[in-house]
C-alpha cells in the first residue's frame, strides 16, 4: 500500500476547509489554467444619454485608473488579432476596450482619458447610422479623426438590426442572404471612408445564433457578443465581453470583473427540458428552461460551480456523473434576452473563474418581443 507523503496529506486536509481559499488552486488542480484576456465594452460615456446604455466621464475615468492602477496591459485590435494567428493562449492580466455604437461621446470624453494613457481602443459602428447623421453618432469626419490617431473603427453591421430574429415570412436562404449583405455592406463603408476595415464583427444586441457563427466563419471573421467573463482561445470565433453601463459601473464591480478568468470546462451542451440538444442559445417556441451542462475534470471542481439565471437569481442544478453538472432556470425565461452566468473560486486571490451563456427566447405565439 502506498501512503501518502505527510505534508501532502497535511495540506490536502486544509484544502478541505472552505476557508482556506488559496488552497483551492492545488487542491482543484485549476492554477495552470489561470490567465485570461478580458474585452470591456462600453457605449455611451455622458451624464446625458440614456442610462441602461450610458457611464458618466467621471466613472469611466475611475475604471481607467483602476485598470492602471490593477497593472493590467491594454492590447489593441491588430495585437489581438496577432495573438489569434500566433496560436499561442491569451495572455493573462490583459484588457481590450471597445465601444459599440460609435457614439459622439466616445471622442469627446472618452478619447482624452484613453489618449492621456496611450492606450488603444476599438469603436465599432453601424454605418447606416452613420451615414444618415443619426443623434449622438459621430460623422465620418469624426471617425476619420479617431481612424487616424490608431483607433481602429471596426464592423458593427449597416443596420444594427436584430441579426437572428427571422421573421417568419422569410425563408431561412433568403434571411442568411440578407444578414451577409448587410455585414458586407457594413464592410464595404468602412473600407471606403476610412481606408481598411477589420475581420471583425460586434454583434449587434450580442444576439447569435449557429448559421450566425458559421457566416462568420466562413468570412474569417471573429466575433464579439454580449455574454460576460473572461476570453480564451477555446471561445473563437465569438469572444465574450464585459459590459458596462447603467447599474454596473461601480469600481468595485469592474475590479471584479477585469480579474476574472476563464472557468475551465472540457464539455459544455445546451440541452431542452427533455434533454434534447439545442443548436444554439436561440431557443425554440416550446423552449423556457433550457438546460446547461458542463463538465470539469474532477468532482471536486464541479461542486465549487454555481449559475445565476437573469432576474432569477441561483438556478437549479443536478449532477449527471462525476464532474458534470446541469444548471437549469427555475422558471420560464422571458421573452427577450437571458443569461445563465457560472462562477467558482480559482483559489487565487480576488480572482473568479466566470462562463456565461446567452439565450434569446420568442414570445408564446412564436413571433419575437419588440424592441428598438
Amino acid at each position: 500500500m502506498i501512503q501518502a507523503h505527510p505534508a501532502k496529506a497535511r495540506l490536502q486536509a486544509l484544502c478541505r476547509s472552505p476557508l482556506i481559499a488559496l488552497c483551492l488552486a492545488f487542491c482543484l488542480g485549476w492554477a495552470a489554467r489561470a490567465q485570461a484576456l478580458v474585452v470591456l465594452q462600453y457605449h455611451h460615456v455622458s451624464e446625458s444619454t440614456p442610462a441602461s446604455t450610458s457611464i458618466s466621464p467621471a466613472n469611466f475615468a475611475e475604471h481607467m485608473a483602476h485598470l492602471k492602477a490593477s497593472g493590467f496591459k491594454v492590447i489593441g485590435l491588430p495585437e489581438l488579432l496577432a495573438i489569434i494567428d500566433s496560436g499561442e493562449p491569451f495572455p493573462d492580466r490583459t484588457a481590450l476596450i471597445t465601444f459599440d455604437d460609435a457614439y459622439t461621446s466616445v471622442l469627446t470624453d472618452a478619447h482624452p482619458i484613453l489618449q492621456n494613457y496611450g492606450w488603444p481602443y476599438v469603436v465599432f459602428a453601424s454605418t447606416e447610422a452613420v451615414d444618415q447623421s443619426q443623434r449622438h453618432v459621430m460623422s465620418w469626419d469624426q471617425l476619420r479623426t479617431l481612424n487616424e490617431a490608431g483607433v481602429a473603427i471596426a464592423n458593427h453591421s449597416h443596420t444594427h438590426g436584430h441579426l437572428v430574429r427571422r421573421p417568419k415570412e422569410v425563408a431561412p436562404e433568403q434571411w442568411h442572404a440578407q444578414v451577409l449583405d448587410d455585414l458586407r455592406t457594413a464592410d464595404a463603408r468602412l473600407k471606403a471612408e476610412l481606408g481598411r476595415s477589420w475581420p471583425v464583427l460586434a454583434f449587434p444586441y450580442g444576439e447569435f445564433d449557429a448559421a450566425l457563427v458559421a457566416a462568420i466563419n466562413g468570412l474569417g471573421w471573429i466575433a464579439f457578443g454580449q455574454q460576460s467573463g473572461a476570453a480564451a482561445r477555446r471561445d473563437l470565433p465569438v469572444l465574450p465581453r464585459f459590459p458596462f453601463g447603467g447599474r454596473y459601473v461601480k469600481t468595485q464591480d469592474f475590479s471584479q470583473k477585469l480579474k476574472a478568468l476563464p472557468l475551465p470546462v472540457n464539455q459544455l451542451a445546451l440541452l431542452d427540458e427533455q434533454g434534447e440538444p439545442l443548436a444554439d442559445g436561440v431557443l425554440p417556441q416550446a423552449v423556457s428552461r433550457p438546460q446547461l451542462l458542463l463538465g470539469f475534470d474532477t468532482e471536486a471542481q464541479a461542486r465549487q460551480v454555481n449559475c445565476y439565471v437573469s432576474g432569477q437569481g441561483v438556478s437549479d442544478s443536478r449532477t449527471t456523473k462525476a464532474g458534470t453538472r446541469v444548471f437549469q432556470a427555475k422558471t420560464p425565461l422571458p421573452a427577450g434576452r437571458s443569461r445563465y452566468n457560472c462562477t467558482a473560486p480559482s483559489g487565487e486571490r480576488g480572482r473568479y473563474f466566470w462562463y456565461s451563456h446567452a439565450f434569446l427566447r420568442p414570445l408564446s405565439n412564436g413571433a419575437w418581443p419588440a424592441e428598438p
